[in-house]
């Protein structure tokens, strides 16, 4: 009997450690059992995004599965689940070709998220069939418009060079010099004309900065002239000479006024001469950005302007070949101007390689001007000579206007060709020197201003290095 007590003792005893041991398998049992895909069949959790469950975790991240003991059961032992949570790894996971192939849904899910994808594969292409989310910003950068074809202050050349053909005419004062006793006519400059006369435009430009140049232009070369002969009408039927200066008391009275070699003259002759030097030194600065397809620029510089002028009139006193008397009657005068002007250049690019341009100078220059006469006169009494000069200092306002087109030939060449219009005011110009009346001394030593118009096309090439 004792012995019987003494074996249900030790089996009483032994209950607890055998059910510890049974709920010990039964753990380990399940823990084999649930292994959840971490891809694709975990539970959802605060980790992960509950609107896309089956979403691929991101480079850098794993998902493993933990036991997590949760509430008794109603047997008083405790039940076992698994949760997925987030561990973070240092090293990226690539995602495998096969990986992929394997599994086009999970990828699919990844690339059409816009926050996982942008901010954690911005290079990604997408799987055909996909919308596109992250993209190269290089790929979706708007284009920038065509830069201007005039203004190259944008471009990153240091140096320019522009060369043109500059053809240019000049308007002439109406001045009178021989009267036709006969007719009653009045001739003189009213007969000239200039035409065009061909020049050359150079301009160096120096940009330190996108922003900045300096320039030097310079124009010249244009020589005018022009001639006229006047001969007296009655001369050929009758052989009298009826040409008077104009500056006689009386041009139209039948005199032989002195000096005698102009007066009752066989035939009158004129010519008139003028050349022009342009040059300037500019600082430029650019009021647009370089990249906008309309461009402006102002400039302010120094400006030297020189008209050099030559005006002549020659008297045949009786017929060629006959011994005639020839007086001459020369007039010269100089133009030094020298001052500050401001300028605005603007203009639109029409297309890629066409522009249009417009240009505007203005400025105020100190004229230093001169004028020096002298007649000679080879008449009866022997050879006279009357002479006399003047010069002064004056303000000369200027003008210049310019519309041009520019085409593109490369991205450093172009072809350039335009319309240009210069005024001066004040200048001394020699047809204005000449005398007015019988008083010679007193008329040579005068000095009268006017102005003068120049205008005409040009056309050139324009180069950027």
């Amino acid at each position: 009997m004792f012995a019987s007590l003494s074996v249900i003792r030790s089996l009483i005893l032994s209950l607890p450690t055998a059910a510890a041991l049974f709920v010990l398998i039964n753990s380990g049992s399940a823990f084999a059992q649930v292994q959840p895909d971490p891809l694709t069949q975990a539970e959802p959790s605060l980790e992960r995004n509950s609107t896309h469950p089956n979403l691929a975790p991101p480079s850098g991240v794993a998902i493993a599965a933990e036991a997590v003991p949760t509430a008794q059961s109603p047997s008083g032992l405790a039940a076992v689940t698994t949760t997925p949570t987030v561990a973070v790894i240092s090293e990226p996971v690539p995602l495998k070709p096969a990986i992929a192939e394997q599994q086009p849904s999970t990828l699919k899910a990844f690339q059409q998220y816009p926050t996982q994808a942008n901010a954690l594969a911005p290079d990604r292409q997408p799987i055909q069939g996909t919308r596109l989310i992250a993209q190269d910003a290089s790929e979706t950068e708007a284009p920038k418009p065509a830069r201007p074809a005039t203004a190259r202050l944008g471009s990153s050349q240091k140096f320019s060079f522009e060369a043109e053909a500059l053809f240019l005419d000049r308007d002439i004062k109406d001045v009178d010099t021989t009267a036709d006793i006969d007719t009653g006519k009045v001739f003189g400059t009213d007969d000239l004309n200039f035409g065009m006369e061909a020049g050359a435009r150079l301009t160096v430009g120096y940009h330190p900065t996108p922003e900045n140049s300096f320039e030097v232009s310079f124009f010249g070369f244009q020589e005018f002239s022009d001639s006229a002969t006047f001969t007296s009408s009655d001369f050929t039927n009758d052989g009298v000479e009826n040409l008077n200066p104009t500056f006689n008391a009386d041009p139209l009275a039948d005199t032989d006024d002195e000096p005698d070699d102009f007066s009752q003259a066989f035939q009158h002759k004129i010519k008139y001469t003028s050349d022009i030097t342009n040059l300037e030194l500019n600082y430029r600065q650019q009021i647009t950005k370089p990249e906008s397809k309309g461009y402006a620029s102002w400039l302010v510089g120094l400006r030297y302007f020189n008209i050099n002028e030559g005006f002549d009139l020659i008297s045949f006193d009786g017929a060629p070949g006959d011994g005639e008397d020839v007086g001459t009657y020369k007039i010269e005068t100089d133009n030094d101007m020298f001052g500050l002007q401001i300028g605005l250049d603007a203009g639109t690019q029409l297309s890629s390689n066409l522009g249009i341009g417009l240009k505007l100078r203005t400025g105020v220059l100190l004229n230093f001007s001169d004028q020096n006469s002298k007649l000679v006169n080879t008449g009866f009494a022997g050879q006279t000579v009357i002479q006399g000069d003047a010069r002064g200092t004056g303000i000369s306002p200027m003008i210049e206007l310019g519309l041009s087109a520019t085409w593109d030939l490369s991205p450093n060449i172009s072809l350039k060709a335009g319309y240009n219009l210069l005024f001066l005011g004040q200048v001394a110009l020699a047809p204005e020197q000449f005398a007015q009346g019988p008083d010679l001394g007193t008329e040579f030593s005068r000095l009268d201003r006017s102005s003068a118009l120049y205008h005409g096309p040009s056309i050139g090439i324009v180069a950027r290095f």
